[in-house]
């Protein structure tokens, strides 16, 4: 009898377990999830998010099949090749924890805006790719890699405003990409305040920022622990590159 409990006890457990995730296609399914009681919101391909869209995740995770980077910090032998979210136009997201793909975590497109708070973005290939504008508060850019720009590239002419944010443990991996939390282009402007970027690493200029001909303005910012290669000179920039 003690033995048929402890299997019943078992499955019970394992139901409960895998009761916790769902996987959907699209905006619809993922909107009916997140009124649901499960953790985690499976995304099968990536989602687009078009002008007016509202997203409260209310805490859960939503995640693509198979992250770009392990729990570990060690980027998965296997991955998709998705991101998580498509934004077309005037979005907003917020309570979340995005896990993007080999194709980063979440894509902004030129003419879009898109408004975050409460978010966390992890474990990607890229967390953020700014064309457009984008404003943040009390986000986290955490655990992201990617050839430069690790945590957020802000491409030529795009916009980003944080606010009581960190970007942390990111990493840049080529040799001729730098900025381990972000690279700022030409023409794009980065505002922050009250922001820690701290523990990023780059393999050529900008341990936390690469400033490549953009512009930046911190506030009541931390910068530390962040890390470079030092053969590029003093811009080389353990915090800050002058990639100029």
């Amino acid at each position: 009898m003690r033995k048929l409990f402890s299997i019943f006890a078992a499955l019970t457990l394992s139901v409960g377990l895998w009761a916790t995730s769902t996987t959907v296609a699209d905006l619809t399914g993922l909107q009916a999830a997140l009124s649901t009681e499960v953790d985690t919101v499976f995304v099968s391909q990536t989602v687009s998010l078009t002008n007016g869209t509202t997203i409260d995740a209310k805490g859960k995770v939503i995640s693509v099949l198979k992250p770009f980077m392990a729990e570990t910090g060690m980027i998965a032998e296997e991955s998709s090749d998705y991101s998580v979210f498509y934004v077309e136009d005037t979005v907003s997201i917020a309570n979340a924890t995005i896990l993007g793909g080999g194709d980063g975590g979440i894509y902004v497109t030129l003419k879009a805006l898109l408004t975050m708070e409460n978010v966390t973005i992890s474990r990607s290939y890229r967390g953020l790719f700014v064309n457009g504008t984008v404003i943040m508060k009390n986000c986290d850019i955490v655990r992201n890699v990617c050839y430069n720009g690790g945590g957020i590239l802000l491409a030529n002419g795009s916009k980003l405003i944080m606010d009581g944010c960190s970007l942390s443990e990111n990493r840049s991996l080529s040799g001729s990409g730098g900025g381990g939390a972000m690279e700022i282009q030409e023409g794009a402007f980065f505002y922050a305040n009250n922001t820690v970027i701290a523990n990023n690493s780059s393999s050529e200029i900008g341990g936390a920022i690469n400033l490549y001909s953009g512009t930046a303005y911190l506030i009541n910012c931390t910068v530390s622990g962040n890390t470079n290669q030092t053969w590029y000179g003093a811009k080389a920039g353990a915090g800050i590159g002058n990639n100029d």
